[in-house]
């Protein structure tokens, strides 16, 4: 099993999070300077889960998680976003797995259609720690949500997370209106 991983951008996305939310106070308070990590710098994917705790347990735990907001406000507020996915469809954007690993490299992913109008997204995470592997799939929940919404289309995403013989597998199920 290779290392899990994350690019340094998806750090920004929280301590950028974090300080639109929290202020220079709300950094200070998980121990994050906001510009520790470089964008297109690869690191442990525990340090990102470790951030992405310690947000969880300054703050608590709230519905949305904090993790699905970061992922899903810093996407649908930067303006480079919108315009990569606006009028795409979202079913061919999530048939198409290999865009994961220029983001994180923590597990295996595999998409296929379910019917005319639906696709399933299946991870199985490398990651360990079965409450941090959460908060990741938490966070890549709001990735999918929010490229939905930036599609224009119409519809729903629904996870689901059970264990399979050790591992965190997650299943987002997406369903598009027509």
């Amino acid at each position: 099993m290779p290392e899990a991983k994350v690019k340094g951008f998806l750090f920004h996305y929280a301590t950028d999070y974090v300080e639109k939310k929290w202020g220079n106070a709300g950094l200070e308070r998980i121990g994050m300077k906001k510009d520790r990590y470089i964008f297109e710098k690869w690191y442990p994917m525990d340090e990102f889960l470790d951030l992405l705790t310690a947000i969880e347990g300054e703050w608590g735990k709230v519905d949305p998680p904090y993790p699905y907001k970061i992922a899903y406000s810093t996407m649908t507020h930067d303006v480079r976003w919108p315009s990569v996915f606006r009028g795409k469809d979202p079913r061919d954007l999530f048939l198409e797995t290999k865009y994961q690993n220029t983001e994180y490299v923590c597990g295996d992913f595999e998409a296929w259609r379910d019917g005319e109008f639906n696709v399933v997204t299946r991870a199985r995470l490398w990651i360990r720690d079965h409450e941090k592997a959460r908060l990741f799939a938490q966070f890549y929940y709001g990735q999918v949500m929010a490229v939905l919404k930036m599609t224009g289309k119409k519809g729903d995403i629904v996870m689901d997370l059970k264990e399979e013989d050790g591992d965190l597998v997650v299943q987002y199920n997406t369903f598009i209106d027509e």
